[in-house]
């Protein structure tokens, strides 16, 4: 919800009609990085939730869950590192 608030109010703020004291530059890097901590921290408790889903199924199904979810956690960081 905080991601899509901040990447609104960045796209207000980028809009090449938005009104003259509307877009404020002072605002920009702050809004983007608003927006890229709470996209990835989505990201991350989602992918927590996916590694700790399958232990209440059982043992195998957790290891295999956890395994996928750490997998997908490097991809993603690899990711976010990269730019």
């Amino acid at each position: 919800m905080i991601a899509v608030i901040a990447g609104m109010q960045v796209t207000l703020v980028v809009n090449p009609v938005a009104p003259q004291g509307f877009a404020m530059p002072e605002f920009l890097p702050w809004g983007r990085r608003v927006l890229t901590i709470s996209f990835v921290l989505g990201i991350y408790a989602n992918l927590l939730s996916l590694g700790l889903s399958g232990w209440i199924r059982s043992r195998a199904l957790g290891i295999v869950t956890s395994t996928a979810a750490f997998l997908s956690a490097a991809v993603v960081w690899t990711f976010v590192h990269w730019q």
